[in-house]
């Protein structure tokens, strides 16, 4: 079974190989970077029956360089909660430690920057 290009109410094209088909999109994708609006998206059927459908506007959209600020901010961000998620956790475990030696709570949460009961949620996770 061939490879099978098809562009909006166009007919199918069929094509002998996927380095074919491939060539096909890389063309389609040209004309449509150059103002062939109708090209938008295309669909592309493998030997084994699978669809692709190709959307070369969302394609141009992901390219766009002020996407990549977005990606690397997005990044930061995870890096920050993740390094937050263990600031926490390190925070907790030293409020655990110190209640273990013995501080009371009210004086442990003081120092913490936190509540009473705070502290005492702390204590029930029973950090070590």
């Amino acid at each position: 079974m061939p490879w099978v290009v098809k562009v909006g109410g166009g007919a199918p094209v069929e094509h002998r190989s996927k380095a074919a088909a491939d060539r096909a999109l890389d063309d389609l994708r040209q004309r449509y970077q150059a103002g062939a609006k109708a090209l938008r998206t295309v669909r592309v059927i493998d030997p084994e029956g699978n669809l692709t459908i190709i959307d070369f506007e969302r394609e141009a959209a992901l390219k766009n360089p002020l996407l990549d600020e977005v990606r690397q901010q997005a990044s930061v961000r995870e890096r920050a909660r993740i390094s937050a998620m263990r600031a926490t956790d390190d925070w907790e475990q030293s409020i655990s430690r110190a209640l273990a030696s013995g501080l009371s709570e009210s004086v442990v949460a003081e120092a913490a920057g936190t509540t009473l009961a705070h502290v005492r949620s702390i204590r029930q996770k029973k950090h070590t």
